[in-house]
């Protein structure tokens, strides 16, 4: 297990001589093996690591768990914090997604605080899974359906996944092992959560099945990373962006390139322009570039933003309350 967790970390490297690396460990068997895989590797390098538990206080007795989890890797030699989102009581809808982001902001303020490049996430491969099966569900392309990459960047932090590969039954096996406890997380039943649909369902399918949605997400990564590269090749022959806040591109151009890098194109642009954390849904996107292609295009909204045409351009701006370009 070990030797298998070196190799797949270090292919997400380069790392530092002497690494110092953030490990976001919630006290589930998964972020716990890989705290203590990380553990052993920092010690290797002569590094270390820091483990990090957000307690987001949306349930009784989480705040305990995260102090039973401190006593434990703190007797591990694990240097550990509990970081606690201070939430607006206000906020009573879409708390799972604000829970997440408030998440990340935490650690990754945390990892820049104290100069840290690193911050080590425990997703495994059913976590891919049920991330392809979601995104399916709802009608993702090409992109949504690469699901989860092994690195990203956030915060001016490096996000690391070393376990996406790896199945949670031999995370499981590698804590018995070493007769390390875990705790289990009682929302990881509650099937109101989409995830946990999923996951409930997936339960259903033998190994085979698993291992053959897993694979077609990867193909589809691959796929993803090609379109992409292919998309900024054109993006810099057609599209503009002005300091100004608005965008503009060449219908032309776009309806003489492949349709899949039309859409990433419409649809990365949408994102940047209108501010929001996630892009347009695909379908949408579809419909309007079939409206363009058609000509019946005149004008149109999404994404919080709005898309007019001048001058064989289209262009791409905030929508606000007053139109700014009303003729």
């Amino acid at each position: 297990m070990m030797q298998d967790f070196i190799y797949k970390l270090e292919k997400l490297g380069p790392f530092e001589n002497h690494p110092i690396l953030a490990v976001a460990v919630s006290g589930g068997a998964d972020s716990l093996a890989l705290t203590l895989l990380a553990h052993e590797y920092a010690k290797e390098k002569s590094g270390k690591i820091i483990a990090l538990t957000v307690d987001h206080k949306l349930r009784e007795g989480s705040s305990k768990e995260a102090h039973e989890l401190n006593e434990l890797l703190t007797k591990l030699g694990i240097e550990h914090h509990i970081l606690t989102w201070d939430r607006n009581s206000n906020i009573s809808s879409n708390i799972q997604s604000k829970a997440r982001n408030s998440r990340y902001q935490l650690l990754t303020d945390f990892c820049n605080k104290h100069q840290i490049l690193h911050l080590l996430v425990g997703h495994h491969k059913n976590d891919q899974i049920e991330t392809f099966m979601m995104r399916l569900e709802r009608g993702s392309g090409v992109s949504g359906l690469a699901s989860m990459n092994d690195i990203n960047y956030l915060n001016k932090v490096r996000i690391l996944r070393p376990l996406l590969n790896t199945p949670p039954e031999k995370l499981r096996n590698y804590l018995k092992e070493r007769k390390i406890s875990w705790a289990e997380d009682p929302s990881n039943l509650n099937e109101k959560f989409t995830r946990i649909k999923f996951r409930m369902m997936l339960k259903n399918y033998d190994d085979l099945s698993l291992d053959r949605i897993f694979n077609t997400s990867i193909t589809m990564r691959r796929a993803n990373y090609s379109i992409k590269k292919n998309t900024y090749a054109q993006m810099v022959k057609l599209l503009k962006i002005y300091k100004e806040g608005y965008a503009t591109i060449d219908i032309k151009l776009l309806l003489a390139i492949a349709q899949e890098e039309s859409f990433r194109i419409l649809s990365d642009v949408l994102t940047t322009i209108g501010g929001s954390e996630y892009p347009p849904r695909y379908e949408n996107i579809q419909r309007l570039y079939d409206k363009i292609n058609s000509g019946s295009f005149r004008a149109h909204t999404l994404g919080s933003c709005k898309l007019i045409i001048k001058n064989k351009l289209l262009l791409v701006y905030k929508e606000t309350k007053k139109d700014l370009y009303q003729e």
